[in-house]
């Protein structure tokens, strides 16, 4: 007689080689007057990061591509979410190094 072994497990299930992330590659910019659900930052405050401006001496630090189709003038701002959250990753420690010196 052949017995069946069942194992159980509450581990989660991974397949080798994919990352289980549910963050996206890129995003749009949100609508005026609206925020990024991801991060919270308005279209402003978005713009300045990823376009050259007196505000970023004329060096955006997130990378963002535009997205549209041949001889068209207008199209899609798509931002690289990656470089995104390192920029703002890299903000938070910058103050928190700033706070730990001043105390």
């Amino acid at each position: 007689m052949n017995e069946k072994t069942n194992y159980m497990t509450t581990a989660p299930v991974s397949a080798p080689g994919v990352i289980n992330k549910f963050e996206p590659e890129f995003v749009r910019l949100p609508k005026p007057r609206t925020r990024c659900p991801k991060t919270g930052l308005s279209r402003s405050k978005m713009c300045e990061l990823v376009l050259p401006c007196s505000a970023n001496g004329f060096k955006p630090p997130v990378r963002s591509v535009v997205l549209r189709s041949k001889g068209k003038v207008r199209g899609v701002r798509l931002i690289d979410f990656a470089s995104l959250m390192a920029y703002l990753n890299s903000c938070g420690l910058v103050e928190v190094k700033e706070a730990t010196h001043e105390a």
